[in-house]
């Protein structure tokens, strides 16, 4: 079973532990309820290899088979080994950035809770203990270097690690087939996405510029070419899709 998925469950678990505790710590009269519905199975049997379904319950729903064909996705894995490489052990400067986000995760779902409640009371507490966490691991970075910015250019991207085991890498689609061409209003848009470690615009991956530095009759060209055939055929076979005006 590979390590990461093993963390990550045990990290969910951790999560969920403390989240039925502050429930517990809850009055009766502050407890919402939860409303619980039964899953039920959906066979979405007459899709065809070209045809989207749409869930007939659950609006903005749809199931289409073979939507990335087999060669496609060999190809697009070529391209994204080739652009986005494993992110560099930065140490605790890493969990620095970690620990500050769930500070804020903490205090955020504090400002959720009736003031003066246990619950608030409770998740105040967490918060103080993670700002203590996070203020010991910033004097122990304070006292090492920092390490090396990670690789940011339209071409070249190091994945950033959002959570343990949760890599990201932005790309913005190519502005022939549809993607916002004007940079005013990619940085308008699209700035301060906290997935991406608030990377500015400018410098996410771009298909357009990966297009253009990949050999012709190469995989990672072919990625590029999957990615833009993707980009204009998906919104055509999905109803629910239209093209996308640019931004205003």
């Amino acid at each position: 079973m590979p390590a990461v998925y093993v963390r990550n469950r045990l990290r969910a678990a951790t999560v969920w532990g403390l989240e039925a505790l502050v429930r517990r710590s809850e009055p009766a009269y502050e407890r919402q309820a939860v409303l619980r519905v039964a899953a039920r199975p959906w066979d979405p049997a007459p899709c065809g290899a070209a045809n989207a379904v749409a869930h007939p319950d659950v609006g903005g729903l749809w199931f289409m088979r073979q939507a990335v064909p087999p060669a496609a996705v060999a190809a697009i894995r070529a391209l994204v080994e080739a652009a986005v490489s494993a992110p560099r052990n930065r140490g605790v400067h890493a969990q620095v950035e970690a620990a500050g986000r769930e500070v804020a995760a903490l205090l955020e779902a504090a400002s959720k809770q009736p003031a003066g409640s246990e619950a608030f009371i409770e998740a105040h507490e967490q918060a103080v203990e993670a700002m203590r966490r996070r203020d010991a691991l910033r004097a122990a970075a304070a006292q090492l270097p920092a390490p090396p910015p990670p690789k940011r250019t339209p071409r070249e991207w190091e994945w950033y690690e959002f959570e343990p085991g949760r890599w990201m890498a932005p790309m913005l689609a190519h502005p022939a087939d549809g993607g916002i061409a004007s940079l005013a209003a990619r940085r308008r848009h699209l700035s301060n996405f906290e997935v991406f470690g608030d990377a500015p615009v400018d410098e996410w991956l771009c298909l357009a510029s990966l297009q253009e530095g990949t050999a012709a009759g190469s995989a990672e060209r072919r990625g590029c070419e999957w990615l833009r055939w993707l980009q204009r055929e998906l919104p055509r076979r999905l109803p629910c899709v239209g093209a996308v005006d640019e931004p205003l």
